[in-house]
C-alpha cells in the first residue's frame, strides 16, 4: 500500500467534519493515556516475585477454642524441622524484618528496612553480590551486607568492605554495636514483597544473647520462614501440615504453605510485611481499564456511525463509479486505524510529559514511563477498538440502498443502526452513573472510617519514638517531669506501640479461684498509669494503674471485650484475677471502656493492658490546641534530655489516616478515573447530540410551523437522553450495589449501601446529560423553519 493511498484515507477520514475528528482524537488520547498508566500499574503489581516460582513461605494458624490467629511468622524450631524432615526442601532460611538506628560519623539515621537473615538468603532470593563475600558471611556475628544504594549513602565512592557501622540492634549495653560490612549487593527489585536495605547476620542474635533462641517460647511466632522446593504446592501443603507440634495447654498450631508469587496481592495475615498491595485495588484497576476501553470503543463507534451516515452520498457516488465493497471497507478501517495510532502516539508522549501526575493518584510503583511491552499492549488494544468501531459503519455503507444513499434520505440508515446506537449510549451512561455513584459511596465509607469514634482521644497527641535507645528509656521519668512543666502539655505516657495497626499478641496465663490455669493468646499493651489520661480512656470498674511503683510491681487493666471473652457479665468479677505474661505476674485492678487499637478493617478484640515501663517504644504526649505550635518546645526538651538520641515524632491523627492509605489511593485513582470517564462520555454525548439535532432539524421546522411551543421543540432532543439516563440508572443499580458490597466487605465497621448517594450520582449524570445537550436542543428551538423546509 502506497503512502499516497494512506494520505487519501486520512483525508477521507477527516473530510466529513473536523469537529468529529477532534472529538474522536481527544477522547482516544484521554482513554489511551489512562490505559497506559493502568496497564503499567497492573504489570508491576502482578509481577511481584514472579522470578521465584519455587520459593514458598510458611504461615501459621494459632488457635484456642474459637479464637484463631493467622500469622505470617512461624516458631523458631520450624526451620530446623523443615531441613531435617522434608528432603524435597532444598533451602530453608529465616528472616526478621525491623528497623534500627545507625550511627555513622556523628550522625544518627533510622533505617526502616533492616532484615536479620540466615546464610543462604542471597542465593534463595537471587540477589547479585557486587562486592565482597558471595554468601555475605551471614553466619558470622556482627556482619552486615549493604545494598548498593545504602553503601552509597554512607560511604559514597569509598570502598565499604571492612568498614564498620554502629547499629543499635543486638547491643547488650544499649550503646550500639559495631557491624562490619562483608558484602555489597544489588538493590532488590521494587517488585519484591520483602523490602530491605541491609542484611545483618542471624548469628548476631546468639552472639549478643547466648540464650536468645532458648528463651523463646517454642510456639511463639517470631520469624519469617522461606524455603525452595520443586514439589507441587498441594503436596507441599500436605507434608508441611504434618510437621505441626501437638497442642500445648489448649493452643493448637497449624502450618500453611504460601507461594511467594501470591503473597503481595493475596496475603492479609497478622505480622505481614509493610508495603503490600491488595487484590481489591488490582481488580478495580482492571475494571477501570476495561471500562475506559469500553467507553472509548462505544464513543468511537457512535461517532463512526454518525460519520458514515454523513458520507452516504459520497459512498453512493463511488459505488456508481465502480468502487468495490472491499475498497469501501478498507477505507473505513484504515482511516479509523490511522486515527487510533495517532492517538496512541500522543498518549505515550503525554505519559512521558505528565506521567508523574498520573502516578500520584495510583498506588506507588517505579515505572517513570510506560514500558515498551505496555505500549505494544495498548497499541494492540487500540487497534482492536479501531476494528470494533469500523465494523458497523462499514456494514452500513456497503449494505445501504444506492438510490437512498444518493438522495441522503433518513431511510437509507437501517432501523437496527438506530437501535444499536441507542443501546451503546445507554451502556455508556450506565458506566458513567456506576462510576460516579461508586466514587461517592467509597468516599463516604473512607470518611466514615476517619471520623469513627475509636474510643480514645487522638487529637492533639504526638508520639515520640525511642528507637530502642537505652538512654531514653532510662531517662524517661525525668523527661516526663520536664515535659509536664511545659505550657500546653496535658499528659505524658509510655507505650510499647501506637494504637493504629494492632498490637502484638502474647501468651497469657489466667488463674481464677477454683479453676485450672487457662493459657490463651491475647493482644497486650505495655504502658504506665498515664495512659488513661493521655488518651482519655475512661474506667468503668476498679481503679487505674498505680503510679510511682518499682519495676517489680505489675498490674493489669482489661477492656470490656475481654470481659465477654472471659464469660463475665459484671466488670467487678474481673478485679483481682491473677495474670501472668512472660516472666511478670500481677492482678487485674481495673476495667476500661472499649477502644479500637487496630484499624477498622478488623473487629474489636479483647485486650490486656500491662503496667510496664522498662520496655516501651513510644512516648505519647497530649497537648492542648494545635500540637504543631508546641513541637519546637518538645524538640528542645528532647535535645536537652537526650543530646545523642534521634528525635522522631508522629501525630496520631496522621498515623490513623495513613493506616487507610491503600483505600485513600484507591479512592484517588477512582476519582481521577471518574473525571476522565466524564470527559470521554461528555465528548461522545456532544457528538451524538449534534448528530441527532442535525437529523431532527426538518421535524423541528415542521413542528414550529404547526405551532409547537419552544419547550416541545427542545424536548425533541432532550427526552431521548433523559430516557436513556433513567434506563442507565436501572442497569447501574445492581452493579453499584454489588461493587460497594465487595469493597465494604473488607471492613468490620462499614456503612450500609446509601441510596441517597446513588441517587445523587444518578442526578449528577442526568444534569450532565442535559447540560451537554442544551446547546443542540436550543439550536432546534432557534431554527428558522422557512430556511430548513426550503432546503428540502
Amino acid at each position: 500500500m502506497s503512502l499516497l493511498t494512506l494520505k487519501s484515507y486520512w483525508r477521507t477520514g477527516r473530510a466529513v467534519s473536523r469537529r468529529y475528528v477532534l472529538v474522536n482524537l481527544v477522547g482516544l488520547v484521554t482513554a489511551f493515556f489512562v490505559a497506559l498508566l493502568l496497564h503499567s500499574y497492573l504489570v508491576f503489581e502482578t509481577s511481584y516475585d514472579q522470578d521465584l516460582p519455587q520459593v514458598y513461605r510458611v504461615s501459621t494458624a494459632l488457635s484456642q477454642g474459637s479464637e484463631v490467629q493467622h500469622s505470617a511468622q512461624t516458631p523458631v524450631p520450624l526451620a530446623e524441622v523443615l531441613r531435617t524432615q522434608l528432603p524435597q526442601v532444598t533451602q530453608v532460611v529465616r528472616a526478621d524484618h525491623s528497623d534500627a538506628l545507625v550511627r555513622f560519623r556523628g550522625q544518627v539515621y533510622n533505617e526502616d528496612h533492616l532484615v536479620m537473615a540466615e546464610k543462604g538468603f542471597l542465593e534463595l532470593f537471587r540477589i547479585p553480590v557486587l562486592a565482597g563475600d558471595p554468601t555475605g558471611k551471614l553466619d558470622e556475628p556482627y556482619s552486615v551486607v549493604l545494598t548498593e544504594s545504602m553503601a552509597q549513602k554512607y560511604f559514597g565512592e569509598a570502598d565499604p568492605l571492612g568498614q564498620e557501622l554502629r547499629i543499635y540492634k543486638f547491643d547488650p549495653e544499649g550503646q550500639g554495636a559495631d557491624y562490619r560490612v562483608t558484602a555489597v549487593i544489588a538493590d532488590p527489585p521494587a517488585n519484591r514483597h520483602l523490602p530491605f536495605r541491609a542484611l545483618i547476620s542471624f548469628a548476631t542474635a546468639t552472639a549478643a544473647f547466648p540464650d536468645f533462641f532458648a528463651e523463646l517460647d517454642p510456639i511463639s511466632l517470631e520469624f519469617y520462614t522461606y524455603f525452595r522446593s520443586e514439589t507441587a504446592p498441594a503436596d507441599l501443603q500436605a507434608q508441611v501440615s504434618r510437621l505441626a507440634p501437638e497442642a500445648q495447654e489448649g493452643l493448637h498450631l497449624a502450618y500453611a504453605v504460601q507461594p511467594l508469587t501470591d503473597i503481595h496481592l493475596h496475603s492479609a495475615l497478622d505480622d505481614e510485611l509493610p508495603g503490600h498491595g491488595t487484590h481489591t485495588t488490582v481488580t478495580v484497576a482492571r475494571v477501570l481499564l476495561a471500562v475506559v476501553l469500553l467507553l472509548v470503543g462505544i464513543n468511537f463507534t457512535i461517532m463512526s456511525l454518525a460519520q458514515a451516515h454523513a458520507k452516504l452520498r459520497q459512498v453512493g457516488i463511488k459505488r456508481v463509479l465502480g468502487a468495490r465493497t472491499a475498497q469501501i471497507v478498507r477505507e473505513v478501517i484504515l482511516s479509523n486505524t490511522l486515527l487510533v495510532l495517532l492517538a496512541v502516539g500522543i498518549a505515550e508522549a503525554t505519559v512521558l510529559l505528565l506521567g508523574p501526575l498520573g502516578f500520584a493518584v495510583l498506588p506507588t510503583f517505579l515505572f517513570p514511563v510506560a514500558p515498551f511491552p505496555t505500549l505494544l499492549s495498548v497499541v494492540g488494544l487500540g487497534l482492536t477498538v479501531g476494528l470494533f468501531a469500523s465494523a458497523l459503519p462499514a456494514v452500513l455503507l456497503v449494505r445501504v440502498q444506492l438510490l437512498s444513499a444518493l438522495k441522503e434520505k433518513a431511510s437509507a440508515q437501517p432501523s437496527w443502526v438506530n437501535r444499536f446506537r441507542t443501546g451503546l449510549v445507554i451502556l455508556q451512561v450506565t458506566v458513567l452513573v456506576g462510576v460516579l455513584a461508586s466514587a461517592l459511596l467509597m468516599q463516604s465509607q473512607l470518611q466514615h472510617l476517619l471520623q469513627y469514634n475509636l474510643g480514645f482521644q487522638s487529637k492533639g497527641v504526638v508520639s515520640l519514638r525511642t528507637n530502642g535507645d537505652e538512654a531514653v528509656m532510662a531517662g524517661y521519668s525525668a523527661f516526663r517531669d520536664q515535659l509536664m512543666q511545659l505550657p500546653g502539655v496535658q499528659a505524658v505516657g509510655a507505650t510499647n506501640s501506637m494504637l493504629v495497626d494492632g498490637l502484638d499478641e502474647e501468651a497469657v496465663t489466667l488463674r481464677r479461684p477454683g479453676h485450672a490455669p487457662e493459657v490463651f493468646q491475647a493482644s497486650l499493651l505495655r504502658t504506665d498509669a498515664a495512659f488513661t489520661d493521655v488518651f482519655d480512656v475512661p474506667l468503668i470498674a476498679g481503679r487505674n494503674l498505680a503510679t510511682g511503683v518499682g519495676k517489680e510491681v505489675t498490674e493489669f487493666l482489661i477492656n470490656q471485650r475481654m470481659l465477654t471473652t472471659l464469660g463475665m457479665a459484671d466488670p467487678e468479677e474481673a478485679l483481682g484475677l491473677s495474670i501472668t505474661v512472660e516472666d511478670r505476674s500481677g492482678t487485674v485492678v481495673g476495667v476500661v471502656q472499649d477502644f479500637h487499637f487496630d484499624n477498622l478493617r478488623a473487629p474489636l478484640t479483647g485486650l490486656f493492658i500491662q503496667q510496664r515501663t522498662d520496655r516501651f517504644s513510644q512516648i505519647a504526649v497530649r497537648m492542648a490546641g494545635n500540637p504543631t505550635d508546641n513541637l519546637a518546645q518538645l524538640q528542645a526538651a528532647w535535645k536537652t534530655a537526650f543530646p545523642q538520641a534521634l528525635f522522631e515524632y508522629r501525630y496520631y491523627e496522621d498515623a490513623l489516616a495513613s493506616s487507610y492509605q491503600p483505600e485513600a489511593q484507591l479512592l484517588r485513582g477512582l476519582q481521577a478515573a471518574t473525571l476522565l470517564i466524564i470527559l470521554v462520555s461528555a465528548l461522545g454525548v456532544l457528538g451524538l447530540s449534534e448528530y441527532m439535532a442535525q437529523a431532527k432539524l426538518k421535524e423541528a421546522g415542521v413542528r414550529k410551523v404547526l405551532g409547537a411551543s419552544w419547550l416541545g421543540v427542545y424536548w425533541l432532543n432532550g427526552r431521548v437522553f433523559v430516557t436513556m439516563t433513567a434506563l442507565a440508572g436501572v442497569l447501574a443499580l445492581p452493579l453499584c450495589w454489588w461493587g460497594y458490597r465487595s469493597f465494604s466487605a473488607g471492613f468490620a465497621y462499614a456503612l450500609p449501601f446509601q441510596w441517597s448517594l446513588f441517587s445523587l450520582g444518578l442526578g449528577l449524570s442526568l444534569f450532565l446529560m442535559l447540560g451537554l445537550t442544551l446547546y443542540h436542543g436550543l439550536r432546534l428551538v432557534w431554527v428558522n423553519p422557512v430556511k430548513i423546509l426550503r432546503q428540502e
